[in-house]
């Protein structure tokens, strides 16, 4: 598959020993987007998606 910039993503470790993802290319009004997901598992929307939420904590490897 070729990658484009859409996919690259920077990996932020937090105090609470959890990684979040936040996408390097995109941005709302100069917040950082994070992956986040629901619990039901379904993606949230980026705009919606903070650091601090738990819905975009995750274990890190």
């Amino acid at each position: 598959k070729d990658y484009n910039d859409s996919c690259n993503f920077k990996e932020v470790f937090l105090e609470n020993y959890y990684t979040a993802y936040s996408s390097v290319k995109w941005t709302k009004n100069g917040k950082e987007m994070f992956i986040s997901l629901s619990q039901k598992g379904r993606p949230l929307r980026g705009k919606k998606t903070r650091k601090e939420s738990i819905s975009s904590h995750f274990i890190p490897r």
